[in-house]
């Protein structure tokens, strides 16, 4: 005899939750891709300072302060999904 109705229903439940797995690890996975190129166009762009004017020194160094808190806070957000990819 075959596998009662609440055996299926059990197995279907395990494959679905398994599956529902895979997906969030793939999604916080292309999170992090995302994220770090954004952040890699931060750093980037943070390098071009063609457009600050140096002789307001302290524009520049509060504008370098605001791209690093920028970089800070994504960086934080890419450890926290690299902890939980897995999970």
């Amino acid at each position: 005899m075959g596998m009662s109705i609440d055996q299926e229903l059990a197995e279907i439940s395990d494959l679905a939750l398994k599956i529902q797995g895979n997906y969030l690890a793939t999604l916080k996975a292309d999170m992090v891709a995302m994220l770090t190129e954004i952040q890699l166009e931060i750093e980037e762009e943070k390098q071009d300072t063609k457009h600050l004017h140096y002789d307001d020194l302290e524009n520049a160094k509060s504008y370098n302060n605001g791209i690093d808190n920028c970089i800070d806070t994504i960086q934080q957000k890419i450890d926290k999904l690299k902890e939980n990819i897995n999970k």
